[in-house]
């Protein structure tokens, strides 16, 4: 909803229609107890509020995020959500919230931009485990075999091929090979 609320003008109901989803997600995941899942929804409560332009919101949905006592380390978070969050880090430098941690975190874009990783122009991007999955699929192994490779059920391989196809817009493993070649995401 979010990506196609970027890309869509401001009259359509994919931002209203996201927010909405994430308020009921923010209640689900605090009352859970999961703060992995809470910050991640403020983040992307954060990045539809700074799309629709309000800086001074989005910015305390970022800190709110940010003020999260947290064990580990959820830099991956911030950067799977890309430019958008990017954008919205160096307004927090500006306003100078949790410098130290978003300091850090801008680190952590400059160096995935600064890999030779491919930009996919997807609307969702496929995860690291569809890309290892999409691999095993484009030489030919049966998904019995992908699962054997990978240590995880054949349920789980099936999940993952669902999951390529529908981000790829494809029916089947040969036509998610081809799109996926066309896209530059294998060699």
């Amino acid at each position: 909803l979010i990506a196609r609320g970027r890309l869509a003008d401001l009259t359509k109901p994919y931002l209203n229609d996201a927010l909405r989803l994430l308020e009921r997600l923010y209640d689900f995941t605090a009352a859970g107890g999961r703060i992995a899942r809470v910050m991640e929804v403020l983040m992307l409560q954060a990045i539809v509020w700074h799309i629709r332009g309000e800086r001074k919101r989005s910015l305390h949905l970022l800190q709110q995020a940010l003020d999260l006592p947290h064990t580990g380390d959820y830099i991956r978070l911030f950067v799977d959500e890309g430019q958008p969050m990017a954008e919205l880090l160096h307004l927090a430098v500006a306003e100078e919230i949790h410098p130290q941690s978003v300091n850090r975190l801008l680190a952590a874009f400059s160096h995935v931009e600064g890999t030779s990783a491919k930009v996919q122009p997807l609307i969702e991007p496929l995860s690291d485990r569809e890309l290892e999955v999409l691999h095993h699929l484009a030489q030919g192994l049966s998904n019995r075999a992908i699962a054997d490779k990978l240590f995880v059920t054949l349920a789980a391989i099936k999940w993952h091929a669902r999951n390529i196809y529908g981000k790829l817009d494809v029916s089947n493993r040969t036509q998610a090979v081809a799109r996926a070649r066309e896209l530059g995401l294998l060699a």
